[in-house]
């Protein structure tokens, strides 16, 4: 039904030269009505709104209409009638029309959310909130009436057009407008060179760009494993076009502009769609806007209020390229053994990478009836996997991908099968020969079964059940074709290799999920990834959120440009106006969000008051200051007619796209098939992928059941593998794949040259090297590490034992005897004590530990302190050895908190020292002759000699160690050695005051270096090394020299470690590791 009218404000006076009208509309009623509203004070507010206020980046802007209306008395009810219907009322009955003197200008539907009624005024108050209505495409899907598009989809001819017929305004606009009113304005930003068309780089804004890129129809949807298709909603398409191609979309006056984020030059001039059907290249779309311009009859200035701030320095752009469902071309969730799954509009090459084609299968069946039950060996079934492959959309053009199946008498095999009674252990059985695959025209199946018979081999005489997981490779297709099919079933062979149809019958039901994903084993589409630019300058970080389209594969959102007349395919050669990439269009874009903000940006807020003719510009045109010359882009927008002001947030204009680099995390494995489950024990029979074996897995099980301590100590047993000639025995009680917080999985194998190993065996040792898991190594890597071994030995006769421990993380935990550690975080998996003890202004002591990530309990602090200090009574010692740094008297605690605020270096907790400092007990502090120190630090000042900790004395025979920021401004490390000599790794280089500095020493005979921040220092004194570093007890301090009460430090301490050993640790190794954590370099 068309809109009509239900009533109309007075019109609305400007203080420049403009007027404006509101009417409100509805197409839920034939009849049009005229009740008249006056409207406040501030007049028609237009309002472009963008996600952030102080960063410009591609998206929607979003657009909303506020007015206040005032109803006389003789049209409340009538005011009440429309309210009462708006609730009612689908979004999009009711609706706002604009005008601007005299022309129909922005419009959109009204909010019912966003009524405000004032009952009490005497002439009744209303008001009315109306959107662009962009957002409701979030709730519309992007299809053909339901269906898959069936061809490609060119961004500008058919994506955004159908995304904009589906709008809730289309209906109104395409009925209102007919002329040269702009539908749709774009002007090109990022673009392919491998575009034919484009012959000078960069081309024109106006060059049509986006009518030759196109997207293949399959990436708008899925098929969930419920079978049910989902498409892409129109909203998150329409986002991923703007953010993808770098452009900011805006419901301006008639139409939908999609303008550059970042333009730097105008006039800009762009190619435009209008309402009569008609386009045109070259108009122009963007424009300057000059202020502080103050001519007869032409004003345009700043308020009394406008602002000048800068943006944060930003050094990393991300934005996750979502591949929609994992980038699976077909996949269905709950299908029965025989259907077929299909897609009809995926396009397939020559060229492509290859694909998988994975999944799981539940069989269940029955025993067969005692009239025609099996004996003995002649029980034994087994299940193989029958898939129908099928390229191609017309039987003249069908490619099948098939092979053959066939038994090999001359290779045998033995099982072990506890319901049968064969010479007490096994049978025997044929195996069975599958060809590898390839393409015919002809019909034909490809037929797969597990390679270790896991749960492929079943008792006919038994109701038994399985879950068969799968997973096989597909080369390219021999010719390019459009369309897959793929169907499925068990078939149950027997003992001799051969099809049984007897025990066919026995299978009652097949159930698949099946899934088909481009892909080969060297490079595979991921589900989502992340695109992220990094720059080594700023700190701060941009989220792009999310984009369905760009690189990859065209079935999985990339973008195809057209190369050649005609010809369209993906590119990764793709560049911007500003800068020259050469990059895949995801990176690009990061790039150059990253380019825009790396370096702070000067933003401008506030209003500019316009007279005379001085009029409001588009959102999306630049803003130049006459003052200054600067150029500005607008981040949000609010024109406010009658006193003809508009409120806007200005963005600097420049990008600078260079000292960066960019990553993928694409991870590009198959997709992953289901771990077992913990606690699967001995004889579970459905499913289990490590409990089946072939003849001795009874002995498996007695052998994992032995007392193994003799050979793997205190790890935890998880899987016994035991080969015996050709004979197999398989018994696994897994742990599970995940540490908990702060520790890692360590699996080892351990190998004995027999079958059927035990304890008191000799000749046990782990794995070679090259075989032995890496850390965090699932299970079935575990195992898998196994079988390469297996396959490489001559003598086939072997044992593995294969362990479990869990060990932690922490830097004690790698680094070992520590003699007194300090710190803010955690440093050991076992310590179950405090990190410092905190006092408040109200002198109430409170032990602080750490949250469930090993860091400082900061939540904690703030609770304790509120608004006020918090001083440090105790820094506790981690190593275990009780030696913990304290002071009583209050005036000299150092800091953690001030004023409410914990203070951080690196946005990392630190204790803020300013003439304060800690003591500990005496203790000896190198028992065992080598020593390695820990230290991260920050100093005020550098000209001042402090120590930041000493264990020290008068007499140097007693004078252990000293860490000190000298009055030269070098970093020191200094320990006396038995021999009186003095060693002192210097830092070559000046240090600078507020600058985190990583520092790290060993001292042993014969050694002496430090790091100071990643850089190796030695000594600088020729001192001699052939003594023993010294090991006196005395009291130790930190932020102070111990013998004087002097060199007091101003700064920041977050970590001081101590360790003895009788060989050092490697000081590059503990400096790197606690890196890891501080990123201080």
């Amino acid at each position: 039904m068309a809109y009509v009218k239900y009533a109309t404000s007075d019109t609305i006076y400007s203080l420049n030269d403009d007027n404006w009208k509101i009417e409100i509309l509805r197409n839920d009623v034939a009849t049009a009505t005229d009740y008249k509203f006056e409207v406040g004070p501030a007049g028609v507010q237009l309002i472009y709104e963008s996600t952030q206020d102080d960063i410009l980046v591609p998206g929607i802007v979003h657009s909303r209409c506020e007015v206040e209306t005032i109803w006389p008395r003789d049209v409340a009810s009538e005011l009440d009638d429309m309210v009462e219907s708006m609730i009612d009322s689908e979004d999009g009955v009711w609706f706002m029309q604009v005008y601007k003197n005299g022309d129909k200008d922005w419009f959109g539907p009204i909010l019912i959310d966003e009524v405000q009624l004032q009952e009490t005024s005497a002439a009744r108050a209303c008001r009315i909130v109306a959107s662009d209505g962009i957002s409701l495409l979030k709730t519309i899907d992007y299809n053909d009436n339901g269906n898959e598009y069936s061809t490609n989809q060119k961004i500008f001819d058919d994506v955004l057009q159908n995304i904009q017929e589906k709008w809730v305004s289309y209906t109104y606009a395409d009925e209102t407008f007919s002329g040269p009113e702009r539908r749709l304005a774009v002007a090109d930003y990022m673009y392919s060179e491998d575009i034919y068309t484009v012959t000078t780089t960069p081309p024109a804004y106006s060059s049509r760009l986006t009518k030759r890129m196109e997207l293949a129809p399959h990436m708008f949807s899925y098929t969930n494993d419920d079978g049910e298709v989902n498409f892409i909603n129109c909203y998150d398409l329409l986002d991923s076009i703007c953010k993808t191609l770098l452009l900011r979309l805006y419901f301006y006056e008639q139409g939908w502009w999609l303008m550059p984020c970042y333009s730097t030059e105008e006039p800009v001039r762009g190619y435009v769609l209008n309402w009569s059907g008609v386009e045109s290249s070259g108009v122009t779309v963007i424009d300057g806007f000059n202020y502080q311009v103050d001519t007869l009859n032409n004003e345009k200035q700043k308020g009394n209020e406008w602002t000048y701030t800068f943006t944060p320095a930003i050094n990393e752009v991300s934005i996750t390229r979502d591949t929609n469902n994992g980038s699976i071309v077909l996949g269905e969730g709950q299908i029965t053994g025989g259907s077929a799954v299909s897609a009809n509009t995926i396009q397939f090459t020559t060229s492509d990478s290859g694909y998988i084609l994975y999944g799981n299968i539940l069989v269940e069946r029955s025993a067969l009836s005692p009239t025609v039950g099996l004996l003995n060996d002649d029980r034994l079934g087994r299940y193989v996997l029958a898939f129908r492959i099928r390229f191609g959309n017309s039987q003249g053009n069908y490619q099948y991908y098939n092979n053959t199946i066939s038994a090999q008498p001359q290779g045998l095999f033995s099982w072990s099968m506890p319901s049968i009674s064969v010479d007490g252990n096994s049978m025997v059985f044929t195996p069975i020969n599958i060809t590898e695959g390839e393409y015919s025209s002809n019909s034909g199946y490809y037929y797969w079964q597990d390679t270790d018979y896991q749960n492929c081999i079943f008792d006919g005489n038994e109701d038994n059940a399985a879950q068969i997981f799968f997973s096989l490779q597909l080369p390219a297709v021999p010719t390019d074709l459009t369309a897959v099919s793929i169907q499925t079933q068990v078939l149950a062979y027997d003992r001799d290799g051969n099809f049984s149809q007897d025990l066919q019958d026995t299978i009652d039901t097949q159930t698949y999920a099946v899934y088909f994903t481009y892909g080969n084993e060297e490079v595979q589409p991921a589900p989502n990834y992340d695109v992220v630019a990094n720059s080594t300058f700023g700190r701060g970080s941009i989220d792009l959120g999310k984009t369905f389209i760009g690189e990859l594969h065209q079935n999985v959102g990339g973008i195809m440009v057209e190369t050649s007349s005609g010809v369209f395919e993906t590119s990764t050669n793709w560049s911007t106006q500003s800068y020259d990439y050469d990059a895949e269009c995801n990176q690009v874009g990061v790039r150059e969000v990253l380019a825009a903000h790396y370096k702070p940006r000067a933003v401008e807020r506030g209003n500019i008051v316009m007279r005379g003719n001085g009029v409001a510009p588009p959102p999306f045109w630049l803003f130049i200051d006459d003052d200054t010359t600067d150029v500005y882009q607008c981040i949000n927008y609010r024109l406010a007619t009658t006193p003809a002001e508009v409120e806007v947030t200005l963005h600097k204009v420049g990008t600078d796209g260079q000292a960066q680099t960019t990553t993928t995390s694409k991870d590009f494995d198959k997709p992953p098939l289901p771990e077992p489950l913990p606690g699967l024990g001995k004889g579970s029979s459905f499913g289990n992928a490590f409990t089946s074996g072939f003849d001795f897995n009874d002995d498996a099980i007695d052998g994992f059941d032995q007392t193994w301590t003799s050979v793997i100590g205190s790890e935890t047993l998880e899987g016994y593998v035991t080969y015996v000639g050709p004979g197999k025995g398989v018994y696994f009680d897994f742990q599970g794949n995940t540490p908990a917080i702060g520790y890692e999985i360590v699996r080892k194998i351990y190998v004995q040259t027999k079958g059927r190993g035990m304890p008191t065996d000799s000749g046990w040792s782990e794995i070679h090297a090259k075989y032995r898991p890496a850390v965090n190594s699932t299970l079935r890597e575990a195992i898998n590490k196994i079988n390469v071994h297996w396959s490489n030995v001559t003598n086939p006769s072997r044992t593995f034992l294969l362990t479990y421990t869990e060990q932690g993380t922490g830097l004690l935990d790698t680094y070992g005897n520590a003699q007194a550690a300090y710190s803010l975080r955690k440093l050991r998996s076992g310590y179950t004590g405090n990190a410092i003890q905190v006092r408040n202004d109200s002198g109430t002591l409170l032990d602080i530990g750490f949250d469930s990530h090993g860091d400082l309990d900061t939540a904690a602090i703030t609770t304790h302190i509120g608004s006020g200090n918090g001083t440090i009574a105790t820094w506790y010692d981690q190593s275990g050895n009780g030696r913990d740094a304290t002071q009583s008297t209050v005036s000299q605690q150092p800091l953690i908190a001030a004023s409410g605020t914990i203070y951080t270096l690196n946005d990392i907790p630190a204790l803020r020292f300013d003439n304060d400092y800690l003591d500990t007990s005496a203790f000896a502090p190198n028992p065992n002759g080598a020593y390695n120190f820990g230290m991260v630090s920050q100093y005020d000042v550098v000209n001042s000699t402090m120590a930041t900790a000493t264990g020290w004395a008068s007499l140097s025979s007693n004078q252990n160690y000293l860490q000190q920021m000298q009055s030269n401004a070098k970093i020191r490390w200094a320990v006396r050695y038995s021999d009186g000599a003095l060693p002192r790794p210097d830092a070559t280089s000046a240090g600078a005051a507020n600058v985190v500095y990583l520092q790290t020493a060993t001292f042993a005979t014969g050694t002496c270096e430090a790091f100071y921040n990643g850089t190796q220092e030695l000594d600088k004194y020729s001192q001699s090394l052939t003594g023993n570093p010294n090991n006196s007890s005395v009291a130790h301090r930190i932020g102070g020299l111990n013998t004087t009460g002097t060199q007091l430090v101003r700064g920041y301490i977050q970590e001081f470690v101590i360790w003895s050993n009788s060989t050092a640790h490697d000081a590059e190794d503990i400096s790197n590791d606690m890196n890891e954590y501080y990123e201080a370099f």
